[in-house]
């Protein structure tokens, strides 16, 4: 293209929305390759953009992906009401780059994980994965049933000290009754976010 698409910490605002957002898309990006997205809702203290592409960079570029990090507007707590504005982002990253529809996850740790069940959940139209680390479905979730031409699968990984451990168990066994392809990760015994390696299989 005559005008190349911006890379690097890119800002997305959004006119009608007080929250910010930014997505990492790398370097090596070129529109004739369709990227996947991963829409990481960030945990206590919001986005720090330097660390954020310190994590990422390497993943992204050997699997062709993007990062859209959204920010609550309260950086120490994501509200429900929130979501919409996610969407939104991830609306305005599918129409300024070339994605792969097939590849988009919405991925969170503890509190972040289960609102990014709820925000899976709610757009199945446009997220195909749900990645959630130490964090249980919310209760009275409302799960669509198993559709072969929508695809949902499920990443969790629990902790065996985790408070929420048996939750997770309980949401594994659900949704596997269900028929959907669910991956089940342990983290030890301390609850944590994912290392280097697990980041990479997740990629």
């Amino acid at each position: 293209p005559e005008v190349k698409p911006a890379t690097g910490i890119v800002e997305i605002k959004l006119a009608e929305e007080k929250n910010n957002c930014v997505a990492y898309v790398p370097e090596t990006y070129h529109p004739d390759v369709p990227h996947g997205v991963v829409v990481w809702l960030h945990g206590n203290g919001g986005v720090d953009r330097p660390a954020l592409v310190a994590r990422w960079k390497a993943v992204c570029q050997k699997h062709h992906l993007m990062v859209l990090a959204p920010q609550a507007l309260d950086p120490n707590k994501w509200q429900p009401t929130e979501a919409p504005f996610v969407r939104k982002s991830l609306d305005d990253l599918l129409a300024h780059y070339t994605v792969d529809r097939s590849r988009i996850v919405v991925y969170g740790y503890q509190n972040s994980g289960s609102l990014a069940f709820s925000i899976g959940l709610a757009n199945t139209d446009r997220i195909r994965a749900i990645v959630a680390v130490d964090a249980a479905l919310p209760p009275r979730s409302a799960v669509p049933e198993n559709d072969p031409l929508v695809r949902l699968a499920f990443f969790l990984a629990s902790a065996d000290k985790s408070p929420a451990t048996a939750a997770i168990k309980a949401a594994s066994e659900r949704l596997q009754a269900m028929k959907f392809p669910v991956t089940n990760k342990a983290l030890g015994d301390s609850p944590r976010d994912w290392n280097e390696a697990e980041l990479a299989e997740l990629a």
